[in-house]
């Protein structure tokens, strides 16, 4: 039987899955979203993966005037691989759009090739590095993303 994926907003219902994928996700807690608090965020535009009823991922951003930032995006390590981020970085974009957003940034580990091959594969651009911007010290590579006029 084939999987059915489901994008769509964030509900109450999703925060105690979205938190645990957060956690399981990002080993810092800084890096760790409490969608919780998001669901009470005007600025934030959530939404999840769902494969045959099962929250296998999520992408966050905040939206102030024309400019988004991706907060945080993750995808259940058994669903890697698959598309799943794509999917959600794409519906992110559009929605963004959609509700006024021209510009879209984002911070990734530098040693996140996945990542940051998924960003380059969908039109950012690199703007640069933070030095020492993860708690552990890693460095950070800064993307763009601007929507086509």
């Amino acid at each position: 039987m084939a999987s059915t994926l489901e994008i769509r907003p964030l509900a109450a219902d999703d925060v105690a899955l979205a938190n645990r994928l957060g956690r399981d996700a990002f080993a810092a807690p800084a890096e760790q979203p409490d969608f919780g608090d998001e669901l009470g965020r005007s600025i934030a535009h959530t939404w999840v993966a769902v494969v045959d009823g099962v929250l296998v991922g999520y992408a966050l951003g905040w939206l102030a005037a024309d400019e988004a930032q991706l907060m945080s995006i993750a995808v259940d390590a058994r669903f890697r691989g698959q598309g799943l981020g794509r999917a959600l970085l794409e519906r992110f974009l559009d929605e963004l759009v959609r509700v006024g957003a021209r510009t879209i940034v984002l911070e990734v580990r530098k040693g996140n090739a996945p990542a940051r091959a998924l960003y380059v594969a969908m039109g950012f651009e690199l703007l640069g590095e933070r030095r020492r911007y993860y708690a552990d010290g890693e460095d950070a590579i800064t993307y763009r993303w601007c929507a086509a006029t």
